[in-house]
């Protein structure tokens, strides 16, 4: 909110204000986004926290999708950690590329970026990677249309984000039995719970642990794929919605 344009601010007030009029609920994603909402004024009473659903027929290991990219992009049999995001400063590629020098000092690793703003024409990113001594670990996909693929082709997905409300990349990697670290924002600690690591953003050896902590625990992901399958499946988002709706308009 305090990074918000001038413009932003002043719908946000407008609409903190019919906040305890107009509707009979308000739906928020994440429970980080309701706070933040409540805290500029939204009225707390109304706000209802109902966590995204996936597809998890379509989000699931594929061993097929997983060989198939790792042919394609030529990153073979080793390791392979990436982010999925686009180039922005709130997904804090600073912070990815600072943490995998220090950890590219004695791990053998590809990293590969997806997202809009990640292709080689971004030559300010391709600076950054060369500055961390990643040029040639490092493979920049830019925007895909086969994210389920990229999400199997990873043997580590990091988010490195500054802030976040409830980051999707986060189950759609879990959900391919992919294992997770991240920062410690928005609802990242809720999704993953017991599983992988998270870390204080913007400190990169902080990030550069926890990427160490979960490569040496190993697994195969079905833990990380067994929590998404457990809370954020579509019947609980479904379910949730019901719930809403049933308590605003007395039926479902």
């Amino acid at each position: 909110v305090e990074d918000a344009s001038r413009g932003t601010r002043a719908v946000l007030r407008a609409s903190a204000g019919l906040s305890r009029r107009v509707p009979a609920r308000i739906v928020a994603c994440a429970q980080r986004a309701r706070d933040v909402h409540v805290r500029a004024g939204y009225d707390a009473g109304r706000m209802v926290v109902v966590a995204n659903g996936y597809d998890l027929a379509r989000f699931r290991p594929d061993p097929a999708a997983r060989a198939r990219l790792r042919g394609e992009l030529g990153i073979g049999a080793g390791l392979c950690l990436g982010m999925v995001g686009r180039y922005h400063p709130d997904k804090d590629h600073a912070n990815l590329l600072a943490a995998l020098g220090l950890l590219a000092r004695d791990t053998d690793f590809t990293l590969l970026l997806a997202g809009a703003g990640t292709g080689p024409e971004n030559r300010k990113l391709a600076a950054e990677i060369a500055a961390a001594g990643l040029s040639e670990r490092c493979i920049m996909a830019g925007p895909r249309g086969d994210i389920l693929a990229v999400m199997n082709a990873l043997d580590l997905h990091i988010l490195a984000s500054r802030t976040e409300g409830f980051p999707n990349v986060l189950c759609e990697a879990m959900a391919c039995a992919t294992p997770c670290v991240s920062t410690d924002v928005g609802d990242a600690a809720l999704i993953l719970g017991p599983t992988g690591a998270l870390c204080p953003p913007r400190d990169p050896a902080a990030l550069a642990a926890a990427i160490r902590q979960v490569l040496a625990q190993g697994g195969d992901g079905q833990e990380a794929r067994a929590r998404i399958v457990e809370n954020f499946g579509m019947a609980p988002m479904l379910q949730g919605f019901r719930q809403v709706w049933g308590a605003a308009y007395g039926h479902v």
